[in-house]
């Protein structure tokens, strides 16, 4: 489903639910993210992950706000994101951007890999086997990433060991010798828990067996990555060939305990300097008064203590205003000023309702339901024993997003 606004004008007036993007606010936090890590390292690229919509965000106009602002390396997670990238760009790369998907392709798309200049990911033996079968048989030549699995199992070739170690590096000389439709590039690991905890550096030290047993044999692909978010923040050792950046790029500061490793010479990441770069707004579409004792919502959860006065908001779960963050607090703009109004009762599909007892509350009010503030989705994620950045992913496709700030 595309977003609504490429289907209706999208302008506030006419809207019941719509979110914000500051494209000048993402463009910030790359450069903020960008400076940082090159300051410790001045020449690793920021690579900025902009898959799933972008975080929720639209794909297209930031890559576009990106690109403007010198991003040349990209990240997603299929083949359909890197070609709505290069849809996005393609009146403007004039140098060329690189795009890896980090994630599966099926092997009848390789003309597809290859047309859209993308790069992919080879995460086991059987898989780059069937995806060189598929390019010799296209007779197209496929730029590739190998991806080591040093302690997510999820995917990726083996590391666990030294000895699965120096199979991995056995596989990868292999595959440069005899697979002449391969253009291997890179070797990437991803790291698990450097936002929560130590084991991280375990898989540090997983990932450089690998690395290291390549460069011996004079075999190493010429761009290794293994930092995400939260580990530049921690480990500046493992910058390499890039960082890959996503939460960051968002407005999301990983939480980074200060009982957990860190190395020394890593400078505080400048967190205070992020910018939200959404802001999710519906209005008040209903009031009324609920009696004492009177049941507000699904499952008659919520009663009213006394008269109550009861705004409904035309926003719910449909929109990505999940049930997860009942009892949470809302920001409505009035006439008067700006108030906080507690939601009450079960969030519904389409609708929520809050209790605006007291304020200067009108049909037609807009209301924030998060984005004002930088702080306003880590807290949102707590409540809802969450993360931060799952927040804006689950905005769905109905919600139009309305671009700001930007080309």
């Amino acid at each position: 489903m595309k977003h609504i606004d490429e289907i209706l004008p999208a302008t506030v007036e006419n809207r019941r639910v719509w979110a914000h993007i500051d494209l000048d606010a993402l463009v910030h936090n790359y450069l903020v993210s960008k400076k940082y890590i090159q300051d410790q390292s001045p020449d690793t690229p920021a690579v900025a992950v902009i898959k799933a919509d972008a975080y929720g965000h639209g794909i297209g106009p930031c890559a576009r706000a990106l690109y403007q602002a010198g991003c040349r390396h990209f990240a997603v997670a299929c083949a359909e994101e890197g070609i709505a990238i290069r849809y996005a760009l393609a009146d403007l790369a004039r140098e060329r951007a690189e795009i890896l998907i980090l994630g599966y392709t099926s092997p009848a798309h390789v003309a597809l890999l290859h047309r859209f200049d993308m790069t992919q990911t080879l995460y086991s033996p059987d898989y780059a086997s069937e995806l060189h079968a598929a390019a010799r048989a296209a007779g197209v030549r496929l730029n590739v990433h190998v991806k080591v699995d040093t302690g997510m199992h999820r995917i990726g070739f083996p590391a666990f060991t030294p000895a699965e170690a120096e199979a991995t590096a056995d596989a990868i000389c292999t595959m440069q010798d005899t697979c002449d439709a391969f253009c291997i590039e890179g070797l990437f690991t991803h790291l698990s828990d450097a936002d929560s905890g130590n084991f991280c550096y375990e898989q540090w030290q997983r990932y450089l067996a690998v690395k290291q047993e390549l460069e011996a044999r004079g075999k190493c692909p010429p761009v290794c990555h293994a930092c995400n978010s939260p580990g530049c923040m921690r480990y500046p050792e493992t910058y390499l060939g890039g960082v890959r950046v996503g939460a960051l790029l968002f407005g999301v500061a990983p939480a980074i305990s200060p009982h957990l490793d860190r190395n020394p010479h890593c400078n505080l990441f400048p967190a205070e300097q992020l910018r939200p770069v959404m802001r999710l707004q519906t209005r008040v579409i209903h009031t009324h008064t609920v009696k004492a004792g009177e049941p507000i919502g699904y499952g008659a959860l919520y009663r009213a203590d006394c008269d109550r006065t009861v705004a409904t908001l035309s926003a719910g779960y449909a929109d990505g205003w999940l049930r997860a963050y009942a009892d949470t607090k809302v920001t409505v703009h009035t006439k008067e000023g700006d108030f906080a109004a507690p939601l009450i009762g079960r969030i519904c599909m389409d609708l929520c309702m809050v209790d605006v007892t007291d304020l200067p509350c009108r049909p037609g009010d807009i209301v924030t339901l998060f984005g004002n503030d930088v702080q306003s989705l880590a807290s949102l994620a707590r409540h809802a024993h969450s993360i931060a950045y799952e927040i804006p992913c689950l905005v769905t496709a109905r919600v139009p997003r309305i671009y700001h700030n930007h080309e």
